[in-house]
């Protein structure tokens, strides 16, 4: 079976095929290092994770208990078994087949089932890096990892994001892009000095020290609510007529007697 996601069904072969693929060089032994979620000891896992595990392997568990434990591993008798056990169970035949699958590949141990939050954050708390950790997917070229890094915003790098992403906030620039442009001219050119004092012909700094567009995009949006960001690209009148909300009833004002709803009796 494959031992990556997504996993898929095991298959049988002798013990003979496996020993002749070995001598011939076919096959080879290598060493698997155990994911960094299955290291983690119990007094590690929260109460809700300890849970979890315990009831994705209570729902496998039947499955190797029995005349069961057995036949599953014959020749077309996997999915018999599953479809048979599901009914019983009643549950849904690919959630069955995706514990098995996992339980499988990552070892036969009730630890395959501890959810795989190591690397995840928490929503509304913002990501701290340490030991040489940069933001997002390793930058790629040609299908192989470019040398630059991501850069670690700092506290002045949200700043100069804030000032640029007002220029499309404020309508002053038509898309996202021309505001980072911008904003990169004004605050990551390399401190060459011009002999007339200008900005022409210094280069940007290096990749690794200035902010990427999907970063300038994600901390502008933060820095500016959809209503300021609606309501500065469309300027007051426009918004006005369009996306400020009416408050009162249509007839607030009027003089005269109120018409009443005709179903009223």
């Amino acid at each position: 079976m494959t031992l990556s996601e997504p996993y898929k069904a095991p298959w049988s072969i002798g013990l003979r095929e496996i020993e002749s693929a070995v001598r011939a060089g076919k096959l080879r032994t290598v060493l698997m290092r155990m994911p960094a979620f299955m290291l983690q000891s119990d007094e590690e896992l929260s109460i809700a994770a300890k849970a979890k595990r315990t009831e994705c392997w209570n729902l496998i568990r039947p499955i190797f208990e029995g005349p069961r434990g057995a036949q599953i591993y014959y020749p077309g008798m996997l999915g018999e078994t599953v479809y048979a056990y599901a009914k019983e169970a009643e549950k849904a035949p690919k959630t069955i087949f995706r514990h098995l699958y996992r339980y499988w590949a990552l070892g036969m141990t009730p630890n395959a089932f501890i959810g795989r939050y190591v690397n995840s954050g928490a929503r509304g708390v913002q990501r701290e890096f340490i030991n040489g950790k940069t933001p997002g997917r390793p930058p790629m070229y040609l299908g192989e990892r470019a040398l630059n890094t991501t850069k670690v915003l700092t506290d002045e790098d949200k700043a100069f994001i804030k000032i640029g992403y007002s220029l499309y906030a404020d309508n002053k620039v038509k898309y996202i892009t021309d505001a980072y442009i911008k904003t990169l001219n004004r605050f990551y050119r390399a401190e060459l000095a011009a002999p007339d004092g200008s900005d022409i012909g210094r280069p940007l700094k290096l990749l690794e020290q200035i902010p990427t567009e999907r970063q300038f995009g994600y901390w502008g949006k933060k820095a500016f609510d959809d209503v300021t960001v609606r309501r500065g690209r469309k300027g007051e009148r426009k918004w006005a007529m369009d996306d400020r909300a009416i408050v009162g009833t249509a007839y607030q004002g009027v003089r005269g007697p109120v018409p009443h709803s005709c179903n009223q009796f």
